[in-house]
This record gives C-alpha cells, structure tokens and sequence, in this order.
C-alpha cells in the first residue's frame, strides 16, 4: 500500500499547493487518531505545536478532496474519520450524548448493490447512518422517558409525520415539530424554521448539506439537524 504522505503530496501538487512541514505536523496527527474526530478535537491536539486554525482546517479540506478522510455529518457538527487503509463502514450514531461507533455487515453491503442492480444502476457509493439511543443513555431514565413520549402520538397522523432527511428535492411541507435540544431549537427558529413554518426543499443529498427554501430566502443545514426537524408533505391545496 503506498504512504499516504506519498499521495498526499501528489495530490497537492496537482492542485498546485505546497507540502510545508506545518502541513506535514497536522497529516501525522490526522493519523494518528483511531476514531472519530473534529476539527476543534485536532486544534486541542495541536496546541503546543503553534499549528493556527487556517492551517488545520485547510489540511483537513485538501485530505477530504484527495480521499484520504471523509466527513460525517450529524446535528450541527462535522466530524472526520480515516478512509485510506479502512474497509468501507457504516455508522450508528446515539441522539442524545453524539457517541459514534463504526459497523460492517457483509449483507447490508450485498443487499444495497443488488437493489442498485435491479434498478439499472452503476453501483459507485453509499452512506448509511442509524440513529439512536446507545446503551449509557438508556439507563438514564430521564432521557429514555423524553424519547419514548416523543415517539407518541399527538394527535396528528403518524404515518404523516417524518423527519426532513427523507423529503425529496422540489417537495414542500410544513414544520410540525423541532425534536431538538434547546440551543439547536433556537438556532432553528432564528432562521424561519419554526412550527407551522411552510418549507421547499431545494436539495437533499442524503449524507451533506441540505438546503430548504424558507419564503423568499435559501437557507443550507447540516444532514444531521435535518433529522431533527419533523414535517409532514402539503396536499395540493396547501401548496403556494
């Protein structure tokens, strides 16, 4: 397997950047870490090297683009893991605490390029996330309780509600819930994003940035908070 120092350095010759050993600090560092990781995880890391931020988040950026890491998105935060050297994996994420543990399954992987080749598709990539509550958060009653009557009905029809991610482009629904923690609530409703709210989704990637119309203004969240915002599709009547 060739060192990923090699690739990288070919990689930003390519796009005509130098290799600085400030570069270099943040590349062994990157690799060093076994999991997931953010960008203000690896700055703790770097203190005492007097590696600046620009410097780490521009790294980062170029090792995204040269598919050496990759970025995962959930709620508003953007987290890194290693991809060069790693077998593809899937992710299972808890809601509450953020806790992310990597799977595998053989089936998972057969099933996906079976249903990409009844549907006469060139199989090229996937990504999968499940969402939960890891066995820590369980044990808190408190946390379990506030899920479980989340999970209730009220009083609208269950199988009208769904969460954002799902909502195809060009689809228009309206805001019935911001299943979210008080921070993320507000950040939500300071945006237009609010119960009743009426809302276009212009695009949905499935994995990245997600962007809705909100009245006159296009505004870009994060896949993961998209989770969070339940909605229900308008009938034809409602639409504007």
């Amino acid at each position: 397997m060739r060192d990923y120092k090699e690739i990288f350095k070919k990689y930003l010759q390519s796009v005509g950047k130098a290799y600085a050993r400030e570069i270099e600090v943040v590349l062994e560092k990157v690799f060093a870490i076994h999991g997931h990781f953010t960008n203000e995880d690896l700055e703790k890391k770097l203190v005492e090297k007097q590696i600046t931020k620009d410097i780490v988040e521009a790294t980062l950026s170029d090792l995204v683009a040269a598919g050496l890491i990759r970025k995962i998105y959930f709620e508003d935060r953007v987290y890194y893991e290693q991809v060069y050297g790693h077998a593809h994996h899937d992710h299972i994420i808890c809601i509450n605490c953020g806790k992310i543990e990597a799977f595998q399954d053989d089936l998972i992987e057969k099933e996906q390029r079976r249903i990409a080749k009844e549907k006469h598709y060139e199989f090229l990539k996937h990504s999968m996330q499940i969402v939960g509550l890891c066995l820590e958060c369980q044990k808190q009653k408190n946390i379990l309780k506030r899920f479980q009557e989340q999970k209730e009905d009220k009083g609208i029809e269950k199988e009208k509600i769904l969460p954002l991610s799902m909502i195809l482009p060009g689809e228009q629904v309206e805001i019935v819930e911001l299943n979210a923690g008080d921070n993320l609530k507000y950040r939500l409703m300071s945006m237009g994003l609010q119960t009743g709210q009426k809302i276009e989704v212009v695009s949905n990637s499935f994995h990245g940035p997600f962007l809705v119309k909100v009245q006159n203004a296009r505004i870009a969240l994060g896949y993961g908070v998209t989770h969070k915002v339940l909605v229900r599709r308008l009938e034809n009547d409602e639409k504007k």
